[in-house]
C-alpha cells in the first residue's frame, strides 16, 4: 500500500506550512479530477457521433459494402494510433506542461471530422468510386491525432490523479456522461442515420465541434511547472525520430517481464476489438435489414452500449480502486468475450427473435471501451511516473499487429464465414483472461509506482 511518505498523498503534517500545503495539493487534485471527467464526457459525445462499430460501419457500407473495405477500417485506425505514440512519447516525456499535449491534440482531432463533413456535403451525399479511398486517409489522419491524444491523456492523468482514485475517473466521467450522450443519441441520430446525404454531415461536423470542445477543457487542468536539468536538456533537442522511440521501447520491454506478459494479454483481448466494425454487418446479412430498417436498429444498438459502457463502470471503477486494476481488467476480458457468442445465439432465434434481441449482444460489447482504459491504468501502477509516457506508447504499439490482420479478418468472413471468426475470437478472449493470473499486482507489490507529482 502507498506511504504515508507519498508526497502525491501524504497526510496532513502538524506544521501549518504542511498543512497548506496538503490541503492546495488535494484541491488541486479535485479540480483535475473534475475538470478530466468534463473533458472525457465532451471528448465522448463527440466520439459517440463517429463511433467505429456503428456509424463508420454504416457509412463504409453506404459507400462501399466489400467486407475487406470494412476490414481495413480497423487497420488504418491502429496503425495510425499506435506508431506515432512511439515517437511522441520521448518528447511529452520532456514537456514542461503536459496538459498543452493534450489539449492541442483533443482540439486537433476534431478536424479530420470537420473536413469529411465538408467532403460529403460537397458530393451531395452521393456514393464516388474515389470516396472510399479518401474517407479512409482522412482516418487515417485522425487517427494519429488520436493516438497522440490518448497517449497525452494518460500521461496528464497519471501526473495529476493518484492511482486509489483513476476507478473513480473512470465512473464519475461514464456516469456524467450516460444522460447527455443517450439523450444526444436518441434526439438526432435516427434521423440522421435514415437520410444519410444530409445526415452524416451533420453527424461528422457535430463530433469534430465535440473534440474541439474536449481541448478547450483540457486547457483548464491545474499543473505544476518545472521539470529536471536533463528534462530540460531533453526539450531543447530537436525531436527524437521513431527510430530512437523504438529503441527505448526494445529497451523497456527487455527488462520488464510483467510488461511482456501484458503485452501478450493485450494482443489477445484486441481481437474483440477487431470484431466492433463487423456485429451490425452480421445483423444486416443474417437478418436481410434494409437501411431504413438498419437505421432504427443501430441508433437503438449505440444506445444500449453507451448505457452499458456508463453502468458497468460504476461497478468497474470502484472495484479497481479497492482490488486493482488486475482484477477488474480479468473481468472485462471475460465479460467483453461474451459478445461474439451471444451475437450468435440471438443471429439463429426462430422467427422474428433475433433482429427484436440483438441489442443484447451490444452489452457486453460495452466493455471493449473499458479494456484500454482499465489497460491504461494498469500500465501506470507498473512503472515510475517518468516512463509513463514510454509504458504506454509500448501498449499501443502491442495492439497494433492484431489490428493489421484486420483486413484478413473481413476476407475470412468472407470465405469462411461470421461464424468460424467469432467463435474463434471467443477462444482468444478467454486465453488473454487467463493470462492474466501471471500478472503482478503493483497495488501492493510496488508501492513505489504510487508516486505522483505535487500540483498547484
Amino acid at each position: 500500500m502507498p506511504s504515508s511518505a507519498d508526497p502525491a498523498i501524504a497526510l496532513p503534517q502538524t506544521t501549518d506550512s504542511n498543512t497548506d500545503e496538503d490541503d492546495d495539493l488535494a484541491s488541486a487534485e479535485r479540480h483535475n479530477l473534475l475538470t478530466l471527467a468534463l473533458h472525457l464526457i465532451v471528448f465522448r459525445i463527440g466520439w459517440t457521433f463517429k463511433q467505429e462499430s456503428i456509424i463508420m460501419a454504416v457509412f463504409l457500407d453506404a459507400i462501399a459494402g466489400q467486407d475487406w473495405v470494412r476490414g481495413l477500417l480497423p487497420t488504418l485506425s491502429r496503425l495510425g494510433q499506435n506508431l506515432p505514440p512511439i515517437w511522441w512519447a520521448r518528447p511529452l516525456k520532456a514537456m514542461d506542461c503536459k496538459k498543452w499535449s493534450l489539449a492541442a491534440f483533443s482540439a486537433l482531432v476534431g478536424v479530420p471530422f470537420l473536413g469529411l463533413s465538408l467532403v460529403w456535403w460537397g458530393v451531395a451525399g452521393r456514393a464516388r468510386p474515389w470516396l472510399p479511398l479518401v474517407f479512409l486517409a482522412v482516418y487515417f489522419g485522425f487517427s494519429v491525432l488520436y493516438g497522440l491524444q490518448q497517449l497525452s491523456l494518460g500521461t496528464v492523468q497519471g501526473k495529476l490523479i493518484r492511482p486509489t482514485r483513476r476507478g473513480r475517473l473512470l465512473w464519475v466521467a461514464q456516469l456524467g456522461g450516460l444522460l447527455p450522450v443517450v439523450a444526444l443519441m436518441a434526439w438526432l441520430m435516427p434521423a440522421w442515420l435514415a437520410a444519410p446525404g444530409p445526415g452524416f454531415v451533420r453527424i461528422f461536423f457535430f463530433a469534430g465541434v465535440g473534440f474541439l470542445g474536449a481541448g478547450l477543457i483540457a486547457g483548464l487542468l491545474r499543473e505544476r511547472r518545472g521539470r529536471t536539468a536533463k528534462e530540460s536538456e531533453e526539450a531543447r533537442r530537436t525531436l527524437a525520430g521513431l527510430r530512437v522511440g523504438l529503441t527505448e521501447t526494445w529497451r523497456v520491454v527487455q527488462r520488464d517481464a510483467n510488461l511482456r506478459r501484458l503485452i501478450v494479454v493485450a494482443f489477445l483481448f484486441s481481437s474483440v476489438l477487431v470484431l466492433a466494425p463487423h456485429y451490425q454487418a452480421f445483423a444486416r446479412v443474417r437478418f436481410g435489414l434494409s437501411r431504413e430498417k438498419l437505421a432504427d436498429l443501430a441508433t437503438g444498438w449505440l444506445i444500449v452500449q453507451t448505457i452499458s459502457v456508463s453502468v458497468l463502470s460504476l461497478a468497474i471503477g470502484p472495484l479497481a480502486d479497492w482490488r486493482g486494476n488486475r482484477l477488474a481488467l480479468r473481468l472485462l476480458i471475460l465479460g467483453a468475450g461474451v459478445a461474439p457468442p451471444l451475437a450468435l445465439v440471438v443471429a439463429h432465434l426462430p422467427g422474428d427473435l433475433g433482429p427484436r434481441l440483438y441489442w443484447t449482444v451490444y452489452i457486453p460489447q460495452g466493455l471493449s471501451p473499458l479494456l484500454t482504459l482499465l489497460l491504461t491504468n494498469y500500465a501506470l501502477e507498473i512503472c515510475d511516473q517518468s516512463e509513463h509516457p514510454r509504458y504506454l506508447s509500448t501498449l499501443t504499439l502491442s495492439l497494433l499487429v492484431p489490428f493489421l490482420a484486420s483486413p484478413l479478418v473481413g476476407k475470412l468472413i468472407t470465405l469462411t464465414s461470421f461464424e468460424c471468426v467469432f467463435l474463434a475470437t471467443t477462444g482468444l478472449m478467454f486465453a488473454a483472461a487467463v493470462l492474466t493470473f501471471w500478472l503482478d499486482e503493483p497495488r501492493y507489490a510496488t508501492p513505489a509506482c504510487h508516486r505522483a507529482e505535487g500540483f498547484e
